[in-house]
């Protein structure tokens, strides 16, 4: 499959518009049970294979506790789902596990705070509708799992894609004009820039905004080593033992 990145804005519109008719927007909506091609339960068990066998009993009792831990645990079960129906075609590297918890504040090299994904352990290439398709359903599974309104989780689901929308058409148009692809990967769009009043027009009023600063000041230490060399250092020795003839990370089991 050829990057799109070389080809113009006319073939992109072009290419958008046949992946429509592959599978229609509202039809991502919708998965038929029926046509699953895997056992969820094999899936996991599978996956065991990988994984430190003294942590797999703890895995599964923290993922038996409740639909939102199981959920966050069995990114492959949803992606196994998703692959027994049709797809845009559209593909990406994607992040794999894009649930609402994986996300969070960054800041950027401009020193921009950017709202963002922060989890890549199970990242693979794929349709670029599964992220957002698996960020939309944790945040049913999680309102479900809060007890909020139906009608709060809809509005959440339906906020997400105009939002993705709204990021997309404006790295298209970085695309189109100068300084050309690099600065679409750079920049966060109006959607991902945050700070503190933008996030109190959002939050619950029973939310400090004392709190509210400290998730953006959290924020502004999450970034590169280049941009907190002395933060990043210090959380390196933290998290790791001196052994000769170099440092090894300690295991913190939970």
């Amino acid at each position: 499959m050829r990057h799109d990145l070389a080809a113009t804005a006319t073939e992109r519109r072009t290419s958008g518009k046949a992946a429509r008719k592959r599978v229609t927007r509202g039809a991502l909506g919708h998965w038929d049970e029926g046509q699953r091609g895997d056992d969820a339960l094999e899936t996991l068990l599978a996956q065991n294979q990988i994984r430190d066998p003294g942590l797999l009993p703890i895995r599964h009792q923290r993922m038996a506790a409740s639909p939102w831990n199981y959920y966050r645990g069995a990114a492959a079960v949803m992606a196994s789902d998703l692959a027994s129906s049709p797809n845009s075609g559209l593909n990406v590297q994607l992040c794999g596990d894009a649930h609402v918890l994986n996300f969070g504040l960054w800041a950027t090299p401009e020193r921009n705070l950017a709202f963002d994904l922060r989890d890549f352990d199970e990242t693979l290439p794929g349709p670029f509708e599964w992220d957002v398709q698996r960020f939309a359903a944790s945040l049913v599974v999680a309102a479900q799992e809060n007890r909020l309104k139906p009608a709060k989780a809809a509005a959440a689901v339906t906020a997400r894609p105009r939002s993705t929308t709204r990021s997309c058409g404006f790295s298209a148009s970085i695309l189109a004009s100068s300084p050309g692809a690099a600065a679409a990967w750079t920049e966060p769009g109006p959607s991902s820039r945050c700070s503190s009043a933008g996030l109190r027009t959002v939050t619950p009023g029973s939310v400090s905004s004392g709190a509210i600063r400290r998730l953006v000041r959290t924020g502004a230490f999450s970034t590169s080593v280049t941009a907190q060399p002395a933060r990043a250092s210090a959380c390196v020795t933290d998290c790791s033992q001196m052994a000769e003839p170099s440092s090894r990370f300690r295991s913190t089991s939970p």
